[in-house]
């Protein structure tokens, strides 16, 4: 099975590791139009890569944050990358909404809004990762906004 990284739900990634999966394509579009995740059939673990600037494996993770919330997201949970090439991103009523890019004041304030929370009901927010990489599991905590 194949989707696009836009079109993955929270569902999609409660049991699966998705695979980057970089189609031959010829025409227009951009990147993402491009890249596709695939279920990926060994489920315990993710390997090293040779990708850096576009995740190769995404999988499950939760957000915890300040107020006791915990929200589902995903996430390449590779400590070897910068946290924008680490894709978190929280699910959110039927929406994606990725934390790397909280370093716009207004998406800042519009996503809080969106989730219903203020700044000091979401920070501090700890990432964990719901699979392990080289054994263990990446685990990030934020006390504002990257």
């Amino acid at each position: 099975m194949k989707k696009k990284l836009k079109d993955l739900t929270r569902f999609d990634i409660e049991d699966y590791i998705w695979e980057i999966v970089v189609e031959d394509v010829v025409g227009e579009g951009s990147t993402e139009d491009l890249v596709e995740f695939a279920v990926r059939s060994d489920q315990t673990a993710l390997p090293d890569s040779d990708y850096y600037y576009q995740p190769d494996y995404i999988g499950g993770c939760k957000f915890f944050l300040a107020d006791g919330t915990v929200l589902d997201g995903f996430i390449s949970p590779r400590p070897d990358i910068d946290l924008e090439c680490m894709c978190p991103t929280i699910f959110f009523d039927g929406h994606q909404l990725p934390f790397q890019s909280f370093g716009n004041l207004y998406h800042n304030m519009a996503t809080l809004a969106f989730l219903g929370k203020r700044e000091s009901e979401f920070f501090p927010v700890t990432i964990m990762s719901m699979i392990p990489y080289d054994g263990t599991f990446l685990e990030l905590t934020f006390e504002g906004f990257p």
